[in-house]
């Protein structure tokens, strides 16, 4: 049987991913999202880096149909973008367009390089060098128009709860930190005289 605080542990982690910045829905019109930045922080890949870490999770949860591409390049020096892919209803079909995607997985090498739009997508660039995540996000939600999940009632007073276990569980332990050091002393000081009585 799980015990509770692994239920607790489960529904804490579970809120964090459906709450927070990030959590939104897209409108149909967006039809996928690719990410580019360097795998190591610097030269303003900072932002981006944290976007994706705090966001992007939020984001896909919502979204699992939205194809979410991540792109890390090796270096720092080529510049952070996030391209974003809508559908576009007045575009005419060419007689040749292809009938597929071509989409590639992420990468951590720098494999996948944004794609150009099919014949029915336009597309718009975010560039995220430099930027704070929060303005990265703000950017991201006028530019798709995603509608942010906001907390209801209930997620409000299960987040008060987990505050009022983190607090209780901090001075937990700090009890028992206190406790170890004050055994840990006792101890080097019983050696120090077994030490001194054989001497």
């Amino acid at each position: 049987m799980v015990g509770v605080a692994s239920r607790w542990n489960k529904v804490h982690r579970l809120l964090g991913i459906r709450l927070g910045p990030g959590a939104a829905v897209l409108p149909p019109s967006v039809t996928r999202i690719h990410l580019e930045f360097a795998r190591e922080a610097g030269d303003g890949h900072v932002g981006p880096r944290k976007f994706w870490k705090e966001c992007v999770r939020r984001l896909k949860y919502h979204n699992p149909s939205v194809p979410m591409i991540v792109n890390r390049l090796a270096s720092a020096s080529s510049p952070a973008k996030m391209t974003l892919y809508f559908k576009n209803p007045a575009a005419a079909k060419p007689v040749d367009a292809p009938s597929t995607v071509v989409q590639l997985a992420s990468s951590a090498k720098g494999d996948s390089p944004a794609q150009p739009p099919m014949w029915d997508e336009q597309i718009v660039e975010i560039d995220m060098t430099g930027k704070r995540s929060g303005d990265i996000l703000a950017n991201f939600m006028e530019q798709t128009k995603a509608e942010a999940i906001m907390p209801t009632e209930e997620d409000e007073q299960a987040f008060k709860a987990f505050e009022d276990l983190d607090r209780i569980a901090e001075k937990d332990r700090a009890r028992m930190k206190k406790m170890l050091d004050e055994e840990r002393k006792a101890k080097a000081m019983l050696r120090r005289a077994k030490a001194g009585a054989t001497a």
